[in-house]
């Protein structure tokens, strides 16, 4: 039931990545402009990440599933294709507003009055560490390095990945229960929730390879988890009522539920879409990392020219101008730099082809 590229899969990340956009935007136009998209509707969106999290983990497990035989060739192929992948992209990005921080003495909201060597460092390597990340949206890849890490067990040994997998499943949820308080801010890090979402990717690629032709009702199963998704989502925005064990849970759920519905139904017959949402999905990795501050910038530019004080300008310029560029010119430098780069590197280092569409995000 394999196909080596899933559309499907790639419209949903398209289509995640606009919603972070969309909750970006909506909070940053509050900040600079004094009005929120739509009343705060697309502040869901910060789900887009939960998602991005479980498909992450589903991609790296499904399309490194002939990897895991314990070769040292095998990890050396993985740890290529994962840091060619992620790093590139990010460093020049992380170049770019570590010099405007220099030059101008802080980021968006203040965050960083100075950047000290080792500080820039945990940056560039993408380290946890007690201040947000140069790149703000940052924060996610460096659960995605936690996250290569660890699968690169499996690939060294299948049963002691299986071992580290129970135990780090089994650390996250007493330290959910606020059972297991450690003190160390990395051990809070790797044993938030969102790991707990990558985690079940992986567990969902497992049961599709192993279980896949059994899934049954599958486009039944996609709407319930789209249905659920979107629910949990309007619920958390407004009233709020749930932990945030359950919500992190429902969200990889219903996640879990979109992935392997999807994925069955284009095993059993190609799905078509617009070739827009195809590459917008391509292009996410790109979206992501550049938009917060293009959004930033653009909505400050609005503010000084006071579009705040008329509201159909305000709208119009907002939707129209600030969202399409901020997406168009991610869309540019996928096009321009990181496609063109990832090749660059792909020959270089004469690998197998990598794959452009197994980026992992993601709010993110």
């Amino acid at each position: 039931m394999e196909r080596n590229r899933l559309d499907s899969l790639q419209v949903c990340r398209a289509i995640a990545a606009l919603l972070v956009v969309l909750c970006h935007f909506s909070v940053q136009s509050k900040i600079f402009l004094g009005h929120e998209l739509f009343n705060s509707f697309f502040n869901f969106g910060r789900s887009g990440v939960s998602f991005f999290f479980v498909l992450s983990g589903f991609i790296i497990c499904y399309t490194h599933w002939r990897d895991m035989d314990g070769t040292y060739v095998d990890l050396r192929k993985y740890v290529g294709k994962r840091l060619t992948r992620i790093l590139p992209a990010y460093w020049s990005v992380l170049a770019v507003l570590a010099m405007l921080y220099v030059f101008f003495g802080g980021a968006s909201h203040g965050q960083h009055t100075s950047i000290t060597p080792l500080a820039f460092l945990k940056n560039v390597f993408l380290i946890s560490y007690d201040h947000e990340p140069i790149v703000a949206v940052a924060w996610t890849l460096q659960y995605e390095m936690i996250f290569y890490l660890f699968f690169a067990t499996f690939i060294i040994s299948s049963e002691m990945g299986v071992a580290l997998l129970a135990v780090w499943i089994g650390l996250i949820t007493l330290f959910n229960l606020n059972v297991l308080t450690p003190s160390a801010s990395f051990l809070k890090f790797a044993l938030s929730l969102y790991s707990a979402q990558f985690l079940m990717g992986c567990l969902v690629a497992y049961a599709v390879k192993k279980w896949g032709d059994y899934i049954p009702a599958p486009r039944a199963i996609l709407l319930l988890g789209v249905l659920g998704f979107l629910a949990c989502g309007v619920h958390e925005d407004y009233f709020n009522n749930l932990s945030k064990m359950t919500n992190a849970t429902l969200y990889a759920v219903f996640s879990a539920l979109i992935i392997s519905g999807l994925v069955k139904i284009e095993s059993m017959k190609p799905l078509r879409f617009p070739n827009l949402f195809v590459f917008l999905g391509g292009a996410s990795y790109s979206i992501y990392l550049t938009h917060n501050t293009l959004i930033s910038i653009l909505l400050r530019v609005a503010q000084h020219v006071g579009l705040q004080q008329y509201p159909i300008a305000r709208f119009t310029i907002q939707t129209l101008f600030v969202l399409f560029t901020s997406v168009a010119i991610g869309c540019l430098y996928y096009k321009l730099y990181e496609l063109p780069v990832i090749d660059y590197l792909k020959r270089k280092i004469k690998r197998p082809a990598i794959n452009t569409d197994e980026t992992a995000l993601q709010p993110r």
